[in-house]
């Protein structure tokens, strides 16, 4: 709320610094060391803290601050960029103190459905005068808790003696407001001061008007509307320290009499109030104490005491009330018994090959058959080739080595299958095909001229045509 980023960061910068040089990675002169040192000795351990812990947080949500930061020359980018986000942090701030200033005619009274306060503030009013301890009821909650009783008993005795600080309104002395009860703070202890402080109607009612919205703000439970709320719109995940001490400022500011924000209401400082709600909630060695603080607020703003979380594991309170865990826990139970079956399945199977394999070994070697010639083998491979005829038998064992050789496994391999009857030809075409080889290079045998015209193109195609596969007969001359 009272964030300053330029001081953020500066400061944040040179506990960076410090460290380096204590690690002895810096390079920087004494006399520079030494005026870092000056400003760094102007806040307490504390005040680091909470700076670290601010700087970490604008770094997580604002990346491209970071890159800009690393980056000397981008220093004038890096300036007007915190500028810009400077003066939206006050704008936010004066718009919500605003917004709370008209709605505190309802929400200072202990019961507003019943009974407004006494006088009335309208919720339209512009003149805010009359508030604060011009306002008996709003005087009781402005009041420091350790003089409520006095006030309550003379209220115009008491505020001259705050107007004329014989009795000073500090932040060192906690308002009523912040108290439990009708009237706030009555159930005081001064024994006891931290008995139920930040638990107040007023300040649970502005946390609620800021952080979800105005509508919620004096309903019991959570808001239902079918909108986001502002805490979700924002990433607020759980209510912390400084989420607290925001609404208590606020709170604090619209029930005065200041008419615009101003960062102090006579003696009591804004800043120095909020600092202080902050460090007592980081440092309160009881941690039971924080933690049902800050559960009491995260139940009050989400429904649930640890905070934002998804809408169907609300309202779980064992595993029983939740199928989507019964549906987890079937599933694993059937995946278990699936892998228990396959399990046996595949030791039964094992078990049976290894007895196979045992009966295999204890037979006897089967009898080894012997293996067909390599022509008869092929043969029975292929059976189709073998029903073709060969387009030229053999004519005569008179042939070379080689041809013979083929020829006798040929002849292994047809008498397996009968041989395919030539076809008819006609007497012209066996004349010219019968003729043997040795009779037309054969000089004695006579010729007619019938018998030159068929020999002649013998004589030209001897080369191409394959040898007669049968020995033809000779063909009778004419007289």
């Amino acid at each position: 709320m009272f964030c300053n980023l330029k001081q953020v960061i500066q400061m944040c910068l040179l506990l960076e610094q410090e460290e380096a040089a204590k690690d002895g990675d810096g390079t920087e002169e004494e006399h520079i060391k030494a005026a870092c040192r000056k400003i760094l000795d102007g806040c307490n351990d504390l005040t680091h803290a909470r700076y670290k812990q601010t700087f970490e947080y604008i770094t997580e949500h604002t990346p491209y601050l970071g890159t800009l930061i690393s980056r000397r020359k981008k220093r004038e980018e890096l300036m007007q960029l915190i500028g810009e986000m400077q003066n939206m942090i006050n704008h936010t701030r004066s718009e919500d103190a605003s917004r709370l200033k008209s709605c505190m005619g309802s929400y200072t009274a202990p019961n507003p459905d019943k009974e407004l306060i006494c006088p009335p503030i309208t919720d339209n009013s512009k003149n805010h005068a009359q508030m604060g301890f011009n306002h008996i009821q709003l005087g009781k909650m402005l009041c420091p808790t350790k003089y409520l009783a006095n006030y309550i008993k003379d209220p115009h005795g008491m505020k001259a003696k705050f107007d004329s600080t014989s009795l000073k309104v500090t932040t060192a002395l906690w308002p009523a407001f912040l108290y439990p009860g009708n009237t706030a703070g009555e159930d005081f202890d001064l024994e006891d001061i931290i008995e139920g402080l930040f638990h107040g109607y007023l300040l649970e009612r502005v946390t609620k008007h800021i952080f979800t919205s105005l509508s919620s703000a004096l309903k019991a439970g959570v808001s239902s509307g079918t909108c986001a709320c502002n805490a979700k719109l924002h990433g607020m995940k759980e209510v912390g320290a400084e989420h607290i001490a925001y609404a208590a400022v606020q709170a604090r500011f619209a029930i005065s009499s200041l008419e615009k924000w101003k960062d102090h209401d006579g003696l009591f400082y804004y800043t120095d109030f909020y600092t202080r709600i902050v460090n007592l909630i980081w440092v309160r060695k009881d941690k039971g104490w924080v933690d049902s603080l800050l559960g009491h607020y995260n139940k009050k703003l989400f429904g649930n005491e640890n905070g934002a979380r998804p809408s169907h594991s609300l309202n779980t309170k064992c595993s029983e009330d939740d199928d989507m865990i019964a549906m987890e826990r079937q599933l694993a139970a059937c995946a278990t018994q699936a892998s228990r079956s396959s399990d046996t399945t595949s030791a039964q199977s094992s078990a049976l090959d290894n007895q196979q394999e045992l009966h295999q070994k204890s037979l006897p070697p089967p009898n080894r058959l012997p293996s067909p010639d390599p022509p008869v083998a092929q043969a029975l491979a292929n059976p189709r080739e073998d029903k073709q005829p060969s387009p030229l038998p053999p004519s005569s064992p008179q042939e070379s080595d080689d041809e013979g050789h083929v020829l006798k496994s040929k002849e292994k391999v047809l008498p397996a299958h009968p041989p395919t009857p030539d076809p008819p030809i006609n007497s012209r075409k066996c004349k010219q095909a019968s003729v043997p080889v040795a009779a037309t290079f054969d000089d004695d045998s006579p010729l007619t001229e019938e018998d030159e015209e068929i020999t002649q193109p013998t004589k030209r195609k001897q080369k191409s045509v394959s040898v007669p596969t049968k020995k033809a007969p000779k063909c009778r001359s004419r007289k």
